[in-house]
């Protein structure tokens, strides 16, 4: 990503599925993230010290399902859209 975006992309992080919903997942998932963060060859590229959680609109193990189920009615999916003709 662009420079610009990593700030607001480590302020907006979603985390969605099953394996969410795991006991200390999130925190774990955290640790990992600032640990990878202020490993030598990241460090003075990613410039970010903390990561930040949002909580999704919906149970955490069928959002991607409700999120692709409302991408999937949009009248705008066919028109951007690819398809392998056989």
């Amino acid at each position: 990503a662009p420079i610009d975006f990593r700030r607001q992309l480590a302020d907006n992080i979603l985390v969605i599925g099953g394996t969410a919903m795991m006991p200390g997942f999130l925190h774990r998932f955290n640790a990992e993230l600032i640990h990878l963060a202020n490993l030598p060859a990241y460090i003075n590229r990613l410039v970010i010290k903390q990561f930040r959680f949002h909580s999704p609109p919906a149970h955490l193990n069928y959002t991607a399902w409700l999120g692709g189920s409302m991408f999937g009615a949009l009248d705008v999916l066919e028109s951007q859209s690819i398809q392998r003709k056989t």
